[in-house]
């Protein structure tokens, strides 16, 4: 069903908008008007006059109409930059994505020309897309390989739930809003079907894409085309041919992204109705935020040192979090959570088979199957992710957590330094059983610890906490 919809709708967009080659400018300057493109000609124009001629009249003419031009550039600019920064500033997010792009740090895909990973040495693009794609597959399978075997079920952490969740048949109506607000900036996926021609086909497709949609959850089968990503690698920085100085970015494809997305409207009101998701968690929730968090663990710390107290704080630092992902632990979490028959099938399908391939200047790696992470660049995996760390505040008997997605810190008080010492090592090492039955793997070398209190109170401790995990010393 789903192969002929894509079928007609590609014939149709190649017969009535096929693709053009469009020359657009190397960097972003919105701040150029008119007035200046016709200042700029008018200054080309008479310094080919000068040039040609060799006349000082011709050339003064040209300097005048130079210095005007980039009085006026000047000017302009600093108007555009100062009132698109107004106009952003209650909005953090948007004034570092406006930032970024006014002074061209958007990410931009990566040329690479070699990469070594472990024994493995390629310069042909065909090697480097697929020793990137391996690399990238590997990472949550060689993670958890290197982890000892855990003696605890990861059943062993969670509560209890009484309520059930059924996915319900998608509407018309909420099939059309989605469409109407989908981003067209963002790019097309595998199956060249792009946000732009959605939007622009809204009124027409919606129907169409509700009985597709609605086929896919009564069958309880997630469409095989749905499941592939193309990745690509970012370098982020150090050496240009090391594979893990690269992030890979994910595109999907965006019928399967308006697809989920009505799935996660769903499953998120469920779990915020039934107060299933920890208050810990302030990561992707609405009404939540980093702020959100942090206004409530400092309290919390203020609280205590109005008291006479000392808090210690471990931040947890947790490698490659969402690739770490066991599909059959979630699986079994989404179970207790009360995910059940038709329902359970479909996460069960969506989950399974998932497929990625790395592009790298253009070309494509082999496909590579994903055995375990949820989906990067989806909208189910970050709701997905949540679920699989819910529990992990229960393995706590000494601290309090603070999430925000992967980011957790535990805080605890006490009296003394000896206290805090005690209490932090005895849930730093209820964390390690967690992080064993459940695959997550701590990076100890970024995990640190703080001593927060009065200046009174820190100038009389004398020996600071030790705090371990294993053998290896947590550093302050």
């Amino acid at each position: 069903m789903w192969d002929e919809w894509k079928h007609i709708f590609l014939t149709v967009a190649d017969r009535h908008a096929p693709p053009i080659t469009k020359k657009v400018r190397s960097e972003y300057a919105p701040w150029i008007t008119s007035e200046i493109k016709n200042m700029m000609h008018r200054r080309d124009f008479l310094k080919r006059k000068a040039v040609k001629t060799g006349s000082k009249q011709f050339h003064d003419a040209f300097t005048k109409a130079r210095n005007e031009l980039n009085k006026l550039i000047k000017r302009t600019k600093t108007d555009y930059f100062t009132n698109t920064l107004n106009n952003c500033e209650n909005n953090p997010k948007q004034m570092w994505k406006t930032i970024n792009k006014l002074t061209n740090k958007n990410s931009k895909t990566t040329i690479i020309t070699e990469v070594k990973h472990e024994s493995q040495s390629a310069t042909d693009v065909s090697s480097i897309t697929n020793i990137f794609n391996t690399y990238f597959n590997e990472i949550g399978m060689n993670l958890a390989s290197n982890m000892e075997q855990s003696t605890r079920s990861p059943e062993t952490y969670l509560s209890s739930c009484n309520s059930q969740f059924q996915i319900q048949n998608a509407t018309v109506i909420e099939v059309h809003k989605i469409l109407s607000s989908i981003n067209v900036s963002k790019s097309t996926g595998h199956d060249g079907i792009s946000n732009k021609l959605l939007k622009d086909s809204a009124d027409i497709v919606s129907y169409s894409l509700s009985l597709i949609f609605n086929t896919s959850i009564n069958t309880g089968i997630f469409p095989n085309d749905f499941k592939t990503a193309i990745i690509s690698p970012i370098h982020k920085a150090g050496c240009k041919t090391e594979c893990n100085n690269y992030r890979p970015i994910s595109i999907l494809s965006s019928v399967a992204k308006i697809f989920e997305k009505l799935i996660t409207q769903q499953l998120e009101t469920y779990l915020e109705t039934n107060g299933l998701l920890v208050q810990q968690q302030a990561g992707f929730r609405k009404k939540h935020c980093t702020q959100t968090s942090l206004l409530s663990i400092t309290n919390q710390w203020f609280i205590d040192m109005d008291k006479g107290n000392l808090n210690g704080v471990i931040f947890l630092d947790l490698k490659k979090a969402f690739d770490c992902v066991d599909h059959s632990i979630l699986l079994r979490k989404l179970y207790n959570y009360g995910i059940r028959g038709k329902s359970f099938q479909w996460f069960q399908s969506y989950l399974s088979d998932r497929v990625q391939m790395c592009k790298v200047n253009q070309t494509l790696s082999n496909k590579r199957i994903v055995k375990c992470g949820v989906p990067q660049g989806s909208n189910l995996g970050p709701l997905l992710f949540l679920l699989y760390i819910n529990d992990l505040p229960n393995c706590l008997s000494s601290s309090a957590a603070s999430m925000f997605a992967d980011d957790t810190n535990i805080s605890t008080h006490g009296s003394s330094a000896a206290e805090i010492q005690e209490q932090l090592n005895h849930d730093l090492d209820n964390i390690h059983q967690w992080l064993l039955a459940n695959k997550p793997t701590l990076n100890k070398e970024k995990t640190e610890y703080m001593v927060i209190g009065s200046r009174q109170r820190l100038s009389k401790v004398l020996n600071e906490p030790e705090i371990h995990v294993g053998e290896t010393t947590i550093k302050r």
